[in-house]
């Protein structure tokens, strides 16, 4: 990780980002509404590891890829 990565001042760098989007569908949602009400903490690492972190790296691979076409041109 690079030293500027946590910067606050680093919020426009495109490698960087300090959010992304990613979807989810309704069954998700209501899992994560569960979660939240039961307090499952083992429930809710799980559905980060094994959903949204997977959503996450492919994002950033795919902005790395596009940052990385963009200036290569």
């Amino acid at each position: 990780m690079s030293p500027n990565a946590l910067d606050n001042n680093n919020m426009n760098d495109p490698l960087h980002p300090r959010a992304i989007w990613i979807a989810v569908d309704e069954e998700e949602i209501i899992e994560i509404k569960r979660i939240k009400m039961d307090h499952d903490k083992a429930a809710a690492v799980a559905f980060f590891r094994e959903v949204l972190l997977p959503r996450v790296k492919e994002s950033l691979s795919a902005l790395h890829q596009l940052v990385g076409a963009n200036t290569h041109e």
